[in-house]
């Protein structure tokens, strides 16, 4: 029986994001699982004690978010030139699915609604074409919204402040949605649809999403249309395969009336109480621990 090491913390942005992610996989897991450890990387040095395993018995789960020290691929190349089997996308994937820019292209190119964009330009507010003049401004290699800002006015734009590449696409004002994938006995299916709900803030940003009592999060969304059921849960699987994604995913989308629109895809979501492929799997029937037994045993 292979020893399971949970790693999380990192040295991204979303540092304490993965470390609560990390905690509750190790708990979940460990109820199931005696031979399993959790372990905090927080430089990249702490990588290399885990070269002291015994590395044909050992497997690795991330739960390590956003860019540098999370899921940007650089972790995976680690473990794959120690030859350390793990959990999840591997690094090229994770790096491209990171790529927000990169990945919208991809989408487009399979037949998958994306937001038109244009690269972050202070000197130059764009407009979109049958969009009006809000604009949501991101890092193109970030996740869990952050450093996502809503740009309403023009003094909005004047006052906006980007340390990092950015790119702008047209505010929606629609419904946010998301829905898993799991990988399991040889077969990619989708999870359950989860309706976001912020009910305070403009999108579902970073306060949102990891504040408590902050957003509703609806398995049951109503109002929504079979087709458009299937399209999502379609879209999501289409993306995975894509991606090139491995274990699991994550994708979000808006609907704006009846149009869907493509997002991302995270390649190793959070893992907390508030987290939404958790939520994604409980919709498909499956508890989180059911859910990671599942994901697990491809790895037997």
């Amino acid at each position: 029986m292979k020893k399971i090491i949970v790693l999380g913390g990192g040295w991204s942005t979303e540092r304490d994001v993965s470390l609560n992610s990390m905690a509750q996989t190790y708990k979940a897991i460990k109820s199931f699982h005696s031979r399993t450890e959790k372990k905090d990387i927080k430089i990249a040095d702490n990588l290399l004690t885990l070269l002291e395993e015994d590395l044909k018995n050992i497997l690795i789960f991330p739960c390590l978010h956003g860019r540098g020290g999370g899921e940007d691929g650089a972790i995976q190349a680690f473990l794959e030139l120690h030859e350390i089997k793990y959990v999840g996308s591997k690094a090229k994937q994770s790096s491209l699915a990171l790529d927000k820019v990169k990945t919208k292209k991809l989408m487009t190119s399979k037949g998958i609604p994306v937001l038109p964009q244009k690269i972050y330009d202070k000197n130059k507010k764009p407009k979109f074409k049958d969009f009006d003049n809000k604009l949501i401004v991101k890092p193109i290699n970030e996740g869990s919204s952050i450093d996502t800002t809503l740009v309403e006015t023009d003094e909005d734009w004047e006052n906006l402040s980007v340390s990092k590449k950015c790119l702008v696409e047209p505010y929606i004002k629609g419904r946010e949605l998301t829905v898993g994938v799991i990988e399991t006995n040889k077969k990619t299916k989708p999870l359950g649809i989860i309706e976001i709900k912020p009910k305070k803030e403009s999108f579902y940003n970073y306060k949102s999403k990891y504040t408590s009592g902050e957003t509703e999060y609806i398995k049951k969304p109503k109002n929504l249309e079979t087709a458009i059921r299937n399209k999502i849960k379609k879209y999501a699987l289409d993306a995975h395969k894509a991606l090139g994604c491995r274990s699991f995913s994550r994708s979000d989308f808006i609907i704006d009336n009846k149009n869907i629109w493509y997002l991302e895809t995270n390649t190793i979501p959070g893992m907390t109480d508030l987290s939404l492929l958790p939520l994604s799997a409980q919709k498909a029937g499956l508890g989180f621990e059911k859910f990671l037994m599942m994901v697990l045993s491809n790895y037997e």
